[in-house]
């Protein structure tokens, strides 16, 4: 077992698009402005162009997944989590499409603590998770979903703890 191991972010297309949009809108927009403009105005119209370019490269060149003997780093440009591998409670496939450290919506869910969350989309999900289960000591209990005639493809996959954590109520959860 490697001391370390880095996960890329798997990528989805319209994603990628949106982000590329994103960022080149700004330079075609404001930066032939800035080429006309001269002194402070100059300064302000090339940094309004380039910033937000700068930032998505930096969020997206930035973003991966480091799995430790003892943790998950997870980095995304300026920010960064660590989640104690002992701490984590499930590993969840999901398809939210609410804010995170993935450039996909190909996620996992994982639960640690209590009560916090974090969503990441490994581009190797299958490797990320057998890692994972064999670094945290057999976590990666696998569970098959019931199947829900009304979802589209196949039943949904849930990884979860052998150790079951209590709920806010005291009661088992």
């Amino acid at each position: 077992m490697a001391d370390a191991i880095i996960y890329r972010s798997r990528i989805d297309a319209w994603i990628a698009i949106a982000l590329g949009l994103g960022a080149a809108l700004p330079l075609v927009v404001v930066f032939p402005a800035a080429l006309d403009a001269s002194g402070p105005a100059a300064l302000i119209a090339f940094s309004t162009a380039v910033l937000p370019a700068v930032l998505l490269g930096w969020l997206i060149r930035g973003l991966g997944y480091t799995l430790t003997r003892k943790e998950l780093r997870v980095r995304c440009g300026p920010f960064f989590w660590i989640v104690p591998l002992e701490t984590i409670h499930a590993v969840v496939p999901t398809r939210s499409p609410l804010s995170s450290p993935a450039l996909s919506l190909d996620r996992l869910r994982i639960d640690y603590g209590h009560g916090n969350a974090l969503m990441i989309s490994p581009r190797d999900k299958e490797d990320f998770l057998r890692e994972l289960g064999a670094r945290r000591g057999a976590i990666a209990r696998y569970e098959a979903a019931a199947y829900d005639p009304g979802r589209q493809g196949p039943p949904v996959r849930r990884y979860e703890t052998h150790k079951r954590r209590d709920s806010w109520d005291g009661t088992r959860a």
